[in-house]
Parts: structure tokens; C-alpha cells; sequence
């Protein structure tokens, strides 16, 4: 069975301060392997406990109709450095207009930014393939039951029957939009969960990178004041 060029490199960070992921694959798709860089096949849960607070690489091959992840740690990252390009994101986006965008939410409506317009509004971008994500679903969860001064709003490059089949599987009742690959990369997001807090106007006033145990509502309410 040949072996196509590799599709994509992609970086995971998955870090003490915040439990940073970013992996672009289904984790209900039964046609993903996952190897360690020594050729070793390893499950799921293996793979998740191998990656659990710590840095790595992920490269992507097909193999005939499956997909292949192969992890490498990555021990020799140098964490402040990271943190500086964490840092240098966030002032990049602050005080920017929310890009335009038209995406396709889970009830198959397409939704734009002037559904939004006139409230601010938090986005939150995650995917399932991503713990810390899902992590942040219920807390935006939380987020949008405590109050409704504002919009929250789920995005997640994952495509509509994903995101849809996820949810149906839960007791979430968030709006969320699909298929947002073209919006992340615009961003320059490469780093989930992200939440993005846009004030009325459509200016992004605050950027928060990672699953973080804080008081999002407090941090939202300083952002729109």
C-alpha cells in the first residue's frame, strides 16, 4: 500500500499552562492510526496519555483510506518562546475587526457576522478532536447561561455532520458554526481552544488562548465595558 506525501504538518502544544491542542482530526474516525515516531501503532487513549502535558509534533499521511498520525515529543522546546508567539497573536488580533464571514451553523442555517451585529459577542473556537475543547464548550456553556449581555458563539473548522453528530450526543444547546477553516487561518488561529470577545462594533477586544480555570465571565465583562 503506497503511501501519499504527507498532507499537512501540524504542531500540537499541549502545555502545563493551559493545556494548549491544536489536532486536526476526527477522534470518532475509525480509519485514524496513530504511531509513535518508532513505527509503534498505539490506540487513542494511548496516544492522549502519551501527549498529556506535553509538547509535540503531529504528521499526517494517508494510507490508502486511512489516516496516519505519527507523534514525535518534543522535550527541547523552549516553553518561553511559545509563550512569546502566544503573546505576540494576541496583540496582533487586539483592537482588529472581526474578519466577514459566512458559515453554516448545526441546524444548516448560514450565519454571518451581521447576526451578531449589536451585541458583543464571544467566539469560541475548538473541535472535538481536542480535550482542553471540549473542555471549553461546557464552560462557554456555563458562560451563556449566566448571562445575556452577550452572544456566545461556538466555531470549529470540523465540518457540519462532525460538529452536528457531537452535539446531538450531548445536552449542549450552543449556537455553533462549521467548517471555519478559512476563518482560523485569516486569524492566524493554530491554537485550540481560542476565544475571540468582539464588542458591538465588531472589534476584537480581548484574545484568550487556551483552556484557562478563570472567571470568563469577569474577563468578558472587562473586555466590552
Amino acid at each position: 500500500m503506497e503511501t501519499q506525501s504527507k498532507l499537512r504538518h501540524l504542531f500540537c502544544l499541549i502545555v502545563l499552562v493551559g493545556q494548549l491542542c491544536y489536532a486536526q482530526f476526527d477522534r470518532f474516525d475509525p480509519n485514524n492510526v496513530f504511531k509513535t515516531e518508532d513505527g509503534k501503532v498505539i490506540t487513542l487513549e494511548e496516544f492522549e496519555e502519551l501527549t498529556k502535558d506535553r509538547r509535540f509534533e503531529l504528521d499526517e499521511s494517508i494510507q490508502g483510506e486511512t489516516k496516519v498520525y505519527t507523534v514525535r515529543i518534543k522535550e527541547d522546546w523552549d516553553l518561553s518562546k511559545i509563550q512569546q508567539v502566544e503573546i505576540d497573536f494576541e496583540k496582533r488580533l487586539l483592537n482588529q475587526i472581526m474578519p466577514k464571514f459566512s458559515l453554516k451553523d448545526i441546524n444548516g442555517n448560514v450565519r454571518t457576522n451581521k447576526d451578531y451585529e449589536g451585541k458583543p459577542t464571544v467566539y469560541v473556537f475548538w473541535a472535538t478532536s481536542s480535550k482542553p475543547s471540549i473542555n471549553t464548550v461546557y464552560q462557554a456553556s456555563l458562560l451563556k447561561d449566566q448571562t445575556d449581555l452577550f452572544n456566545v458563539i461556538c466555531v470549529s473548522f470540523e465540518d457540519y455532520e462532525i460538529i452536528n453528530g457531537f452535539i446531538k450526543n450531548t445536552n449542549l444547546t450552543l449556537s455553533t458554526l462549521t467548517s471555519s477553516q478559512e476563518l482560523n487561518d485569516t486569524l492566524g488561529i493554530n491554537v485550540l481552544p481560542t476565544y475571540l470577545i468582539v464588542n458591538e462594533s465588531g472589534v476584537i477586544k480581548d484574545v484568550v488562548v487556551g483552556f484557562k480555570d478563570r472567571n470568563l465571565l469577569e474577563i468578558v465583562k472587562k473586555a466590552i465595558q
